[in-house]
């Protein structure tokens, strides 16, 4: 499988701006608006972290949580933008088992995979249980109007959290909305066949890696991550699935295919059912250019 490159968007370092307010509040905006002008008022209050002189409590920040970000890098984000030490909280109240998913399977600790995509707004002073907790449950909620529920995972021969990995490793295939069905279908059909995943996605996982090439040497690495050296799927999932990805996951079209490659720049993927076509469509991708 070809893989697409970095996830597009990585997160920006944002300047978080703290007000408090003295005295009346007109006299506050007075002071403010005399002080840089209607036009830098206007550009201080867009700020994602400006506070207003009217809060009396700690700021609150803006986290954006994609698609396709782990555990790892949700928290390298907090470490960057959130006051105090949030994110070190993060990173280790996530892999405690003080928040857990009811996705999980027993004795599992990851919350990799199981946390809702999306902006949070999060106040100064909120623990990072109090957010993982916020986070696991809209996870739940965008699994469930995906259609992810015990019968839907068994028509697949799967558990639910096995949909959920697959709908990561989607994720991460598919890259756009237009391919995700079809390599939702592909994983299926490669399970139901006893055949590996064979894919880079998972391997670049393991690196601890989003996008880049894959070596011959990397589709050998000692990791159960990699699925060209290990049958079915990974032990957890490799990113946050987006709601698209979960559609996929729970109701793959019907098809027979087992390969797919990317054969265009605007990242159309070409799917067959044999070695031989996907052979072809490989030729296709270096002619394009997008390999």
């Amino acid at each position: 499988m070809t893989d697409p490159g970095p996830r597009p968007g990585s997160a920006r370092h944002r300047h978080r701006r703290r007000r408090r307010h003295r005295g009346r509040r007109i006299a506050a905006v007075a002071v403010v608006v005399a002080a840089v002008g209607v036009g830098g008022w206007l550009a201080v209050s867009k700020l994602d972290h400006w506070a207003s002189p009217f809060t009396t409590g700690p700021a609150s920040f803006s986290l954006d949580v994609r698609s396709g970000y782990t555990v790892a890098e949700v928290g390298e984000r907090l470490k960057a933008t959130a006051p105090g030490d949030l994110g070190a909280q993060f990173d280790r109240v996530a892999t405690s088992g003080q928040v857990t998913s009811p996705f999980q399977p027993p004795g599992n600790h990851s919350l990799e995979g199981l946390l809702g995509t999306g902006e949070y707004r999060v106040a100064g002073d909120e623990t990072a249980t109090e957010l993982l907790t916020a986070m696991v449950d809209r996870f739940d909620h965008q699994a469930a109007a995906a259609g992810l529920d015990a019968a839907s995972a068994a028509k697949l021969g799967m558990t639910q959290y096995q949909v959920v990995i697959a709908a990561s490793i989607v994720e991460k295939e598919g890259y756009y909305p237009k391919n995700m069905p079809k390599v939702a279908r592909v994983i299926v059909n490669r399970l139901a066949d006893g055949m590996k995943l064979a894919m880079t996605s998972t391997v670049l996982y393991s690196l601890g890696q989003d996008g880049g090439p894959v070596t011959t040497a990397d589709r050998h690495l000692d990791s159960p991550y990699n699925t060209y050296e290990h049958a079915g799927l990974t032990p957890t999932p490799i990113c946050f699935p987006s709601p698209t990805a979960l559609r996929a996951a729970v109701n793959p079209p019907a098809g027979p295919w087992l390969y797919f490659t990317v054969v265009s720049k605007d990242g159309t993927e070409a799917f067959t059912d044999t070695y031989t076509q996907h052979i072809k469509n490989q030729q296709k991708t270096r002619e394009s250019g997008a390999g």
